[in-house]
């Protein structure tokens, strides 16, 4: 065992430059959290063990106001009777690489108050069960660093604290019991960040936070592929290694008993092209997270509200988000994910996030929050450029569709955005690509075989669609920046076992973005046919026989078995100029999954046609809306009418009951439908769906609707150039009345094109009528 270099040890009140009966009283006064700005500007270390290294070798001195530490094997254990680190003071861990971790296991009564440094170059590994304050100026930066209320035993430490799980199912860290002398109960330690305090890690590094509490008021920050997790348990955390199939990288984060964690308004929780895990019974999202995608590796946010792991096949997975009785620790029964008014959470472009070509697949930026009870509060802002959104409110995490409780709240003035970047620059010059023709490229053109193409070197408008030669390859060379492969609109699902209700002024965005092409010039290949005329070779009849590629000499040096292409009439001889213009993207969906629904919100659903994109078959897709009651087996009864509802439903409210006990009619705004630029709206329900005859339904050229109910009247107009509706009626015999389909005199469908109105109309079955032109 290595000997640790002697320095003065400390008593608990000797490090107070103030009078030491003073300070000792202040420090009982704040309840041993010192919290609230009640960092003292004493200096003070660690006070090592009697026995300080018990497992791996390092030494220690002292070096004016830093504690150094060698450590000199890749693990080792150290043993602190207090780890107290002043303002003024700094923990230095030297250690052989980034990969060495020292677990430091802290002794002490009451919470270690970090208010000065702690750097390394590997990992470092904090234990104290009685909790930890970081305070304004501590300053954390390490490859990873882990700081926990729960024990780390020598068995996990040496297995890793990452691999337990997978080898035998036990608990990576668990809770030790109260011990005669401490001050505080381990079950109710807390972690607190404060405001001011940064805590960062190097690349792929981690910052890994366990208590049964933990409040995050300062800034934590990961670097590239790294991943920050606050996973508050009041007994065992479980963790797995995430595998491919999962929509994230890094770790997976289970509780048994969950506390509680909060990311403050102050709180900012950051990392690059990583993951962000808020794992608890209760998860407050009130300031900043953000994470980035590149073209590699998306970013992603795990918000779990749930306990009692179990194991679904191999995988680790928690199994309830709902207690039996109230456990008397104040989070109540139901667990709950809240995104704070006017907190940010987000996952956009990284500024280094790279191009690829289109044969590449783009991982999603993903964000999942889990929970019986989810509020998206007034003012929140959750954005995911291109991404998806998942909100899972349910009682059943197994099968989400067979639960029977859940609440889903998005509040008045939130939003919830995964529209489509927006004019992302490319230059003009990117629409011509390069094909070095091959017998197969000519396999289109079989009288070019044997002509001047071959073995030349062309370039061609990839827009156009060329006959002569195959532009695939050249197509799916084109790179795109990670923006612009973001570009199209992402997906937003809500479920909930129970309800949702989205209240007025909540805005959804899944709008599609666009390229804005700068101007530039198009400089393509010509060619000579055998009457001199010049003709583009966009434009080349494959049948016509061509004597020359103009400007293009090919020289080869059979000595060197060296070729080359030479232009002798110049880059820009044969160049057009273009102006520039907007190329629009394809929106994306958003999916209402639940068994009662209040819909008031605003969608943005809508795309922008560029020039080019005139003629419906280019136009680029608008968004999806599907509503699915059905998926619940519920009969809750829907009316599309022109006005919006006005009913608000807040937070701690039930949905509200008809006098019969059945929930309040979901009413659609038509009006709304119309504003929102939707291309396909789909609603399904056990229960009726009406359409009134003042109503009016006008969706854009090649628009859907499609109702599926237990019975449908269908008394109003719908219109939407080749587009097509669906209306379908089911019978359910417990439902009296079902199976019924109405498509009154009043009615007016129509799906014609310029005015051309099919002979046959509509179709209609005994239960189901399909829309393909005007009744």
């Amino acid at each position: 065992m290595a000997k640790s270099a002697a320095f003065p040890r400390q008593t608990s009140c000797e490090p107070f430059r103030l009078n030491p009966l003073v300070a000792c009283v202040r420090l009982a006064l704040t309840g041993g959290m010192l919290v609230g700005g009640a960092n003292p500007a004493w200096a003070e270390l660690p006070i090592p063990a009697a026995t300080w290294v018990t497992s791996g070798a390092a030494t220690s001195q002292v070096i004016g106001n830093t504690l150094r530490i060698d450590q000199t094997t890749d693990k080792a254990i150290l043993n602190w009777d207090q780890f107290n680190v002043g303002r003024e003071n700094t923990v230095q861990f030297v250690q052989p690489n980034s990969q060495s971790i020292a677990l430091n296991r802290i002794n002490q009564h009451d919470p270690s108050r970090i208010f000065g440094q702690i750097v390394a170059n590997g990992q470092v590994y904090l234990y104290n069960k009685n909790g930890f304050v970081f305070g304004k100026d501590a300053v954390i930066n390490t490859n990873t660093v882990v700081a926990t209320t729960l024990n780390i035993s020598d068995e996990i430490f040496n297995r890793g604290i990452t691999r337990v799980f997978d080898e035998n199912n036990s608990a990576a860290l668990a809770i030790e019991p109260m011990a005669p002398g401490d001050t505080l109960d381990p079950k109710t330690a807390k972690i607190l960040i404060e405001a001011g305090a940064k805590i960062s890690t190097d690349n792929n590094g981690r910052i890994i936070i366990v208590a049964p509490e933990i409040e995050n008021r300062g800034t934590l920050s990961g670097g590239k592929q790294g991943q920050i997790i606050l996973a508050a348990s009041q007994d065992k955390v479980y963790l797995q290694t995430a595998n491919k199939d999962d929509p994230f990288a890094g770790l997976i984060v289970e509780v048994d008993t969950g506390g509680k964690v909060t990311n403050a308004t102050s709180g900012n929780i950051s990392v690059r092209q990583g993951n962000v895990t808020m794992a608890g019974f209760v998860v407050n999202q009130q300031g900043r997270v953000s994470a980035t995608t590149s073209v590699n590796v998306n970013g992603s946010i795990r918000l779990q509200a749930a306990e009692k792991s179990g194991v679904l096949g191999a995988r680790l997975v928690a199994t309830r988000t709902d207690r039996a009785a109230d456990a008397g620790d104040g989070l109540g029964t139901k667990a709950s994910v809240t995104f704070g008014a006017n907190s940010n959470t987000e996952i956009v472009a990284d500024a280094e996030g790279g191009s690829a070509a289109d044969g590449q697949v783009q991982p999603d930026s993903y964000l999942a929050a889990t929970a019986n009870t989810i509020v998206v509060e007034g003012g929140a802002s959750v954005k995911v450029p291109g991404g998806k959104v998942n909100l899972t409110a349910t009682d059943n995490l197994a099968k989400p569709n067979l639960g029977t409780k859940g609440s889903i709240r998005i509040d008045s003035n939130a939003v919830i955005d995964v529209s489509g970047y927006k004019n992302v620059a490319v230059a003009m010059e990117r629409n011509v690509g390069e094909v070095s023709v091959q017998s197969f490229d000519l396999r289109d053109a079989p009288l070019q075989k044997s002509g001047v193409l071959k073995g030349k070197t062309v370039y061609v408008d990839l827009r156009g669609d060329t006959q002569i030669v195959d532009t695939a390859g050249a197509k799916d060379r084109i790179s795109r920046s990670i923006q612009e492969r973001l570009a199209e609109g992402g997906t937003i699902t809500l479920t909930s076992g129970g309800d949702i209700a989205v209240n007025q002024n909540a805005k959804f965005d899944i709008s599609g973005g666009s390229v804005s092409y700068a101007g530039g010039y198009v400089n393509t290949t010509k060619l000579m046919n055998e009457y001199g005329q010049i003709v583009d070779i966009g434009d080349a009849d494959p049948n016509d026989h061509y004597i020359a590629v103009l400007g293009v000499v090919n020289q080869t040096h059979k000595k060197w078995g060296v070729e080359k292409i030479y232009n002798l009439l110049g880059a820009g001889s044969f160049a057009q100029f273009e102006r520039g213009y907007s190329e629009g993207k394809s929106a994306g969906s958003l999916n209402l999954q639940t068994a009662q629904l209040a819909w008031n919100g605003d969608l943005a659903a809508g795309s922008q046609a560029g020039i080019y994109q005139r003629d419906l078959a280019k136009l680029p897709g608008a968004g999806e809306f599907n509503i699915d009651l059905a998926l619940f087996l519920s009969a809750q009864d829907v009316k599309l009418q022109t006005a919006p509802g006005a009913v608000r439903i807040a937070a701690d409210q039930d949905f509200p009951l008809q006098g019969n006990g059945r929930p309040a009619d979901l009413l659609i705004s038509t009006a709304k439908l119309e504003q929102s630029g939707v291309g396909k709206f789909s609603l399904k329900t056990l229960g009726s769906a009406t359409v009134g005859a003042d109503v009016a339904i006008a969706m854009r050229p090649t628009g859907s609707l499609n109702l599926e109910a237990g019975s449908v009247n269908f008394a109003g107009d719908f219109k939407a150039a080749g587009g097509s509706i669906t209306l379908a009626a089911s019978n359910n015999a417990k439902l009296p009345g079902s199976g019924g389909l109405l498509l009154a005199e009043t009615a007016d469908l129509d799906v014609s094109i310029m005015g051309q109105r099919p002979a046959k109309r509509l179709r209609c079955g005994s239960d189901r009528c399909v829309g393909a032109g005007r009744r």
